[in-house]
């Protein structure tokens, strides 16, 4: 079919549609429908054309809504029917008849309908007196949309804006939509590109934002939607943008001469005839163009540019997952709403300053009118926030589920995320009826943007979601590729920043190193992991992901043991601690696939937690890790390390059936395997423990034979450490003098093995300076605390030196001083989150409280660490038993009574521990003032 051909008979369709628009709105959209699909399937010869015009006739969903048409304009059925059957008349002349027949015969049946139809048909009969030529077609083709006449032919005029009203409030984007408006009117950019992830609101952002500018274009702005177009369809575009118009293709092509604009490269030949029609059209105008939904149209940003280059008063808005050209538009990347910390707990009007939090509450409230937010919703409207991390789309989706749940954020929350904290995606569908097939659950978000990768990228994005709390750039190709390259391949590179592009990755450079950490969002992730196991890579992925970051466990808790100062020491934590996420996964998938590997990381992060103050973790880790070994698939070597540190942890939180169980079994093992080494280790947390159960008799009998086989392997460090226990058994059983002996001889081995600087021969000098002050050697306490000050400033330990300086305070009645002392050991314990420390200096302020007077608050600290302690597993500290009994005695029977002491004791309980003392506002802090009993 040739040109003249197609171009008459899409005239003629448009044409008829456009005698139409006075007589129903929905007739205008079904003949636009039409037209666009056969416009789509234009091919080289005719088949292809009339097997689109067929399917349209035959089009079950066409005829439907041509009945209800007819059904809602029954006072005009019968030109309702004469239409219809005029349509098909001319569309079925396509099988077999030439065009010029099936038009003639369409008009004679026009003719007809003419003589017997409304006045309005008549009016029209002066132009379709009998078919029109090609020439004339293509007229119609721009002129059936005419508002008016001039010498007896239509004029054409840009039609009325047809923005659509945003669906809602704009909500947490006051300063996006500032800059955004101000790119757009600005003198330099005529091109804005907003981009960003599916569902971070860039339609309703950009929507807003033509709104608003739409009276500094006079009228003139426009949305062109470019979803329905499928995927690959970027010839359409400019059929799509000329239709919003009312406009049709120029005839022969008629700017095909004229020259292009230097880097614009001209547009392909099938869409010529559109963007001319639309530069002749556009080129003296001053309008605002919208194209939503670009990023599955990407070849089409040469008619983009085109039309650009040749309109001067055009400015194009257009949203979409990616940029579409670096360097020629401006990117305007759109990212989530702010959130707040999980971690932090925070009243109803704090919130109120996250954007995501507000959109909840605005969303929530056309479910339901009377929600509110309140002190008692605040923390899980809150942590859905947080989970969701601040993504506009699921957040909108969570909050129009309010209404099932009674208005209860609290069920609504424990409906959302299962008992690990994981999202329920099944729970995420869109309510929204009206939504889009790829915004009717996360699945299918996300099922979209991966469709638009290269299979390369797919491959990249799917295993990455093997990954949680982020992606170091020096562990991306280990994990991803098979070959587990170490140094990032430039391909490689590409295909991330492809992702990030799409918007479905995040990169930053870590505050700390400078290393690039790449992220996706919680909901992106759970999909990509469905697809990666449906894709039959999962195994095979988290193999690799276990083995690199099992590795660099080890290494960094190598270079915690073998650290010389305090610096190292503290990067190797921090090493560690950023990769706590992929640790934890790395664990649970090796814990069911391979024993030795869980082991191992048991092991490398048990050092890693005991450093940090999170031995229950720790602990957990090694208990779970440890019946593995009974598979036989464990080195001995491996299995006796990991009994002496699940052993020693046991021992540090005072648990002493514990510890002596993985003490037994560790002298067992060792001793099978002719290992004195841990023989000696294993006596030695075997006499910890018995000390700790106040067994002092049986703690220094095994902590003699411990002394006697590190002795015969000449191990003076470990000599020196076991002197240290000697002391302190002695210490707690009353034998001061002894204690003091020990200590002394502890602090001659450090010494002589080089270590007498060290952190370990400070804590000496902190215990010597107790038994000094027990004694009432004050002169001696305080040159060892002077000592103790010396070698422990700068390093990880000095916040316990802080912290028994306090007490000593506390015992010469300096509170001042004590609570300074006390308060600085507490910032510290707090940034490390090392809870036993956060108990004993709870148990500190409690005894400076009873020392001023204050029994009340002195009672409810003894709740908190009692609650505290508790959450940890944790026994009494025994060197705390005197202090504590004093001031439990004193509040509970001097001062408060039984009845205000159990209130007081409860109250703290209940409370967090940081709401029952925080030093930023607690009153022990300013001027504490005796409470009258």
């Amino acid at each position: 079919m040739n040109a003249d051909t197609l171009a008459l008979l899409l005239g003629v369709v448009t044409a008829a549609a456009g005698g139409f628009l006075w007589w129903y709105r929905d007739a205008e959209r079904e003949w636009r429908r039409i037209y666009l699909r056969a416009a789509a399937n234009v091919g080289p010869g005719n088949k292809r054309l009339r097997a689109a015009f067929t399917s349209v006739v035959r089009d079950a969903e066409f005829r439907e809504q041509a009945s209800e048409i007819e059904a809602k304009m029954e006072p005009m059925a019968k030109e309702v029917a004469l239409f219809r059957e005029l349509l098909e008349a001319q569309l079925g002349g396509l099988y077999g008849r030439e065009a010029e027949d099936a038009l003639a015969r369409f008009y004679k049946l026009v003719r007809v309908g003419l003589a017997r139809g409304s006045q309005r048909w008549r009016e029209r009969a002066r132009n379709w007196d009998g078919p029109p030529s090609s020439s004339e077609a293509a007229r119609l083709t721009t002129a059936h949309a005419a508002s008016g006449e001039e010498g007896g032919r239509a004029v054409w005029t840009l039609p009325p804006s047809n923005l659509p009203e945003p669906d809602g409030a704009l909500i947490g984007r006051g300063e996006e939509l500032k800059g955004l408006c101000e790119l757009l009117t600005g003198a330099g950019e005529r091109l804005v590109t907003v981009t960003g992830m599916g569902g971070v609101g860039k339609t309703h952002l950009c929507l807003h934002a033509a709104r608003q500018l739409k009276r500094r274009f006079g009228g003139r702005a426009y949305w062109v939607d470019l979803a329905p177009i499928p995927a690959g369809g970027h010839e359409l575009v400019a059929v799509r943008v000329a239709q919003t118009f009312d406009l049709g293709p120029e005839e022969g092509h008629a700017g095909a001469a004229r020259a292009v604009a230097p880097g614009c490269d001209p547009p392909a030949e099938v869409t010529r005839p559109w963007l001319d029609s639309l530069v002749r059209h556009l080129r003296d105008e001053r309008l605002l163009l919208y194209l939503d939904n670009f990023e599955h149209v990407g070849g089409a940003t040469a008619d983009v540019k085109y039309l650009l280059s040749r309109c001067k008063g055009l400015r194009v808005l257009v949203s979409s997952h990616r940029p579409l050209s670096p360097g020629h538009e401006q990117d305007y990347p759109l990212g989530r709403l702010s959130y707040p910390a999980v971690r932090y707990l925070e009243e109803a009007r704090e919130l109120t300053s996250y954007g995501a939090v507000r959109l909840f509450v605005e969303r929530a409230r056309k479910r339901l009118k009377d929600f509110r937010l309140t002190d008692e919703n605040a923390r899980p409207v809150a942590l859905i926030c947080a989970k969701l991390e601040g993504l506009p789309y699921t957040v909108e989706i969570a909050a129009a589920k309010i209404k099932h749940y009674g208005g209860s954020a609290r069920k609504l929350c424990d409906a959302l995320f299962d008992e690990e904290g994981y999202i329920r995606l099944d729970l995420f569908n869109n309510p929204q009826l009206d939504a889009a097939a790829r915004h009717k659950d996360p699945r299918a978000l996300t099922a979209w943007s991966y469709g638009l990768l290269r299979p390369e990228e797919q491959r990249v994005f799917r295993r990455l979601a093997v990954f949680q709390g982020g992606v170091p750039a020096s562990a991306a190709e280990v994990v991803v590729t098979a070959d587990g390259r170490g140094a990032m391949g430039a391909a490689f590179k590409e295909r991330l920043d492809a992702l990030i592009d799409e918007g479905l990755l995040d990169v930053k450079a870590d505050a700390s190193d400078g290393e690039l950490r790449y992220s996706m969002v919680w909901m992106t992730r759970e999909c990509a992991l469905e697809i990666l196991s449906a894709s039959g890579e999962l195994e095979a992925t988290r193999r690799r992901h276990a083995e690199f970051f099992l590795r660099l466990a080890e290494r960094e808790v190598s270079r915690l043991n073998g650290a010389k100062d305090e610096p190292g020491r503290r990067a190797a934590l921090d090493a560690v601690e950023r990769e706590q996420d992929n640790l934890r996964g790395a664990f649970d998938w090796a814990r069911g696939a391979d024993a030795a590997a869980a082991f191992r990381l048991a092991l490398a992060l048990s050092f890693y937690w005991d450093a940090r103050g999170h031995r229950p973790q720790a602990r957990k880790a090694l208990d779970d890790a440890i019946p593995l070994g009974a598979a036989g698939d464990v080195p001995v070597d491996v299995r006796l390390r990991a009994l002496d540190c699940a052993a020693l942890l046991a021992v540090k939180q005072a648990d002493c059936e514990r510890a002596e169980r993985y003490a037994r079994e560790l002298l067992s093992l060792s001793a099978s395997a002719g290992d004195r080494r841990y023989e000696a280790r294993a006596l030695h947390r075997l006499g910890r423990s018995r000390f700790f159960r106040r067994d002092y008799d049986g703690a220094r009998e095994a902590l003699g034979q411990s002394y006697e086989k590190f002795l015969s392997l000449d191990d003076t460090t470990q000599l020196a450490w076991v002197k240290f226990d000697l002391g302190d058994a002695a210490r707690d059983d009353g034998q001061l003098a002894l204690a003091g002996d020990e200590y002394r001889k502890g602090l001659e081995l450090l010494e002589r093995s080089g270590a007498g600087d060290g952190q370990q021969a400070g804590t000496m000098y902190v215990n010597l300076a107790f038994v000094c002050h027990k004694l009432g050697d004050e002169e001696g306490a305080r040159k060892y605390m002077n000592d103790a000050a010396n070698v422990l400033r700068g390093r990880d330990y000095f916040r316990w030196y802080l912290h028994f300086q306090g007490r000593l305070d506390a015992d010469h009645l300096d509170l001042d001083a004590a609570r300074e002392h006390f308060r600085e050991s507490y910032k510290i314990f707090r940034e490390r989150n090392d809870k036993l420390g956060i108990i004993r200096t709870l148990l500190g302020f409690a005894l400076v409280a009873a020392k001023t007077g204050d029994w009340h608050s002195a009672a409810r600290l003894i709740g908190a660490e009692s609650a505290l302690r508790e959450e940890m597993g944790l026994e009494f500290p025994p060197d705390w038993a005197e202090e504590r009994a004093l001031v439990e005695t004193g509040a509970r029977e001097d001062r408060l009574g039984p009845r205000r002491y159990k209130e007081a004791f409860e109250d703290g309980r209940a409370a967090k521990w940081e709401q029952a003392y925080a030093p930023d506002w607690h009153a022990l802090l300013v001027e504490p003032k005796p409470v009258a009993v």
